[in-house]
């Protein structure tokens, strides 16, 4: 019921869903006094919730699910202190006495610490976008200043281990990520500055860099690349180029891969002629890993890896030809790692009908394996 009171549809069909909803829950007659006065009181509620900003409407929520570790007035008294103070252990003392305010775990009183700072930072953007006259401006200028160099500090690395695990989480990375390069006022360069570093920090230790790479992908389409999102995605492509490559070393890998729908953003580094996994350096990387000799059970995962990869490429890429131009070589290599190894009759099937696709593209100098040409007949 709270919740429902809380939000603010995006649409009609939303808002008329919501009601029957908590309408059906409530119990009441539907021609009960009580049922109409509920009615009144949604519409009210979220009429208001129109006019309030998102992070407002999940911080009065979340004052009624669980006792705050802060509440915004004691954020922003901590904020003052440090600005006034910038004393090194504030913040893991300040951590410290809120998860007992809270009674919760540092860990998760961590990560709502920091959640709390971005909704302020994320207000402060929105309101400068706004403003028109200078001295109004001028000081909420200065109020997100403060807020942006704290946040610097709760980042550091050289803050608790709580802190420091929050920061390097998936949620607060890609929240930073989204904020900053879509949210975020373009004309303070302080701002934008101190916005840069804090994200190339957390981006350096987030535990899941592949996932925020294939988030910096997204904005691909925009000419330029914002330089934040071209810093990130230089800090964390590595990883993603890592996940991509041990498809081809786990066992049906390249299997759970095809099967994706798209986008999906592992697919899509796989066959995007352009992607990140397909530089000069990284396609040594692929020809050095299909050229190891580790064992037969490693080349068998890697032949049906090869095979399924080739079938991506034909059938998912966005032009197959691209690939034949640029990158025939490695669809050369990984051929041969298909062709290397041994099949049952079934898997001959499927290895003699993915050589009559690719010689389709590639022609018909793409060699057979040997078992095939020892079933040729042979002419006089």
């Amino acid at each position: 019921m709270a919740l429902a009171l809380s939000l603010g549809p995006d649409s009609k069909t939303e808002a008329s869903a919501l009601h029957q909803a908590v309408f059906e829950a409530s119990g009441y007659g539907l021609e009960s006094a009580a049922l109409h006065r509920l009615r009144q009181l949604i519409e009210k509620l979220q009429g208001l919730r129109n006019f309030q900003e998102s992070e407002q409407i999940d911080y009065e929520m979340s004052l009624v699910t669980h006792v705050p570790c802060f509440t915004q007035r004691e954020l922003m008294d901590v904020i003052t202190q440090w600005s006034m103070s910038h004393r090194d252990a504030l913040p893991d003392e300040a951590l410290r006495a809120a998860a007992f305010r809270g009674q919760t775990t540092l860990d998760i009183c961590a990560s709502r610490f920091l959640n709390m700072t971005l909704d302020q930072y994320a207000i402060c953007n929105r309101e400068l976008k706004g403003q028109t006259f200078k001295a109004q401006h001028n000081k909420t200028q200065e109020h997100a200043l403060a807020i942006i160099h704290f946040l610097e500090k709760l980042v550091a690395p050289q803050r608790g281990a709580a802190l420091v695990n929050a920061a390097s989480s998936l949620q607060i990375c890609s929240r930073m990520l989204d904020l900053f390069t879509t949210h975020s006022s373009v004309a303070d360069s302080e701002l934008r500055s101190a916005e840069l570093r804090i994200l190339e920090c957390v981006a350096q230790r987030c535990v899941d860099r592949a996932q925020l790479y294939y988030q910096c992908v997204r904005y691909r389409s925009e000419a330029p690349l914002p330089q934040l999102v071209q810093s990130v995605s230089d800090i964390t492509v590595g990883a993603a180029v890592d996940e991509a490559l041990a498809l081809f070393t786990t066992a049906s890998g390249m299997s759970l891969c095809r099967m994706q729908s798209a986008p999906n953003p592992l697919l899509e580094i796989v066959r995007r002629h352009d992607s990140a996994l397909y530089t000069v350096e990284n396609k040594e990387r692929l020809r050095q890993l299909l050229l190891g000799d580790e064992g037969e059970e490693r080349r068998s995962v890697m032949a049906w890896n090869c095979m399924e990869y080739l079938r991506i490429l034909i059938d998912r890429s966005n032009d197959f030809s691209l690939f034949c131009t640029h990158h025939r070589p490695m669809l050369e290599a990984c051929w041969s790692a298909v062709i290397g190894e041994e099949w049952v009759s079934s898997g001959e099937e499927q290895v003699m009908s993915l050589h009559h696709r690719l010689c389709l593209w590639i022609g018909e100098s793409l060699p057979l394996p040997h078992w095939a040409k020892a079933s040729q007949p042979t002419t006089a």
